[in-house]
């Protein structure tokens, strides 16, 4: 709230019936000064006779004991005795609040300044507004004696001036736009690619005990058929290879994707093509000596992980 420098009291203020009640009683002299000095506090807030530091921060009985340079306990006295006469109140904020205040001041005087101080300060900021858009405040074409043309001609400056630094920006949003759709789409064919690519060899994993397959385990499904392309395999004898280690997993009784992926990575390092290339060079253990070594074991090699 704006400030003001000055506050009315009246010179038969002493001959008030409450005031000369107060003088009666102890430490009456303090009383009637925090009371003026209450009053001037009113008149540096502004605001209706409420008294506070700022909004949302009342002063409390320790800071106005420092503001008037008096013992906390004479001013929680004066305090509760101009509350019991009814001429402060103290809201549940914290805010005090002196009754009657139209009737102590010149309210209408004070509203001006209020009103004086806050157009003051409208216009300092939209000088300030001009300044920012590139415009001098102090031009002639500048309607600076008129609070209210210069509040029109700050908008329309502005108004003009998000034209020009919008249309930029909004092509410059379409490309974006256009250039997200495009990845967007890359990425959807190449995700339905994947899916179609390795959808048997999924279906082969959740129907023999592997589980549901997770997101992870299909995008390393999809980096084993990109190892497998690299050297020249094609993406069904790639699926074939996937079902075939997946198979082997099954036999050795081990139905994890990682010891299937095992598999499959010694396969591609060994250049192996298709599942005839396996069965062709995979070497194959002794029957009898499998049978000693490996319960359960199948021709191929178990695989350690």
């Amino acid at each position: 709230m704006a400030e003001v420098q000055w506050i009315k009291l009246t010179t038969n203020m002493f001959d008030d019936e409450k005031i000369r009640l107060i003088q009666a009683m102890p430490e009456s002299d303090a009383i009637i000064v925090i009371w003026v000095r209450l009053l001037t506090l009113a008149g540096k807030t502004n605001d209706s006779g409420q008294i506070y530091m700022a909004e949302s921060m009342p002063y409390s009985d320790e800071m106005l004991a420092t503001l008037f340079n008096k013992p906390v306990n004479t001013i929680r006295l004066a305090i509760n005795t101009l509350e019991s006469f009814g001429m402060v109140e103290v809201l549940k904020d914290g805010v005090i609040f002196v009754n009657n205040w139209e009737k102590h001041q010149n309210v209408d005087g004070l509203e001006k300044i209020k009103i004086d101080n806050n157009n003051r300060q409208k216009k300092f900021m939209l000088r300030n507004k001009l300044k920012k858009l590139g415009i001098n405040p102090d031009s002639k074409m500048v309607p600076n004696e008129d609070l209210d043309k210069l509040e029109e001609f700050v908008e329309k400056v502005s108004q003009e001036t998000n034209v020009r630094l919008t249309l930029p920006n909004a092509l410059e949003e379409k490309r974006e736009e256009e250039k997200r759709k495009e990845e967007e789409k890359k990425t959807s064919l190449h995700d339905d690619n994947n899916s179609s690519r390795n959808q048997s060899a999924a279906f082969f994993y959740e129907n023999n005990g592997f589980g549901t397959i997770a997101p992870h385990i299909k995008d390393q499904m999809n980096g084993i058929y990109d190892d497998f392309m690299q050297i020249g395999a094609t993406e069904s004898d790639i699926n074939q290879l996937i079902i075939k280690a997946l198979s082997l997993s099954v036999e050795q009784n081990v139905r994890r994707w990682a010891y299937a992926e095992r598999i499959l990575i010694n396969w591609c390092n060994s250049g192996y093509k298709s599942v005839s290339d396996v069965e062709a060079n995979e070497t194959r253990k002794n029957p009898d000596t499998n049978m000693k070594n490996q319960k359960g074991g199948s021709a191929y090699e178990r695989y350690d992980i």
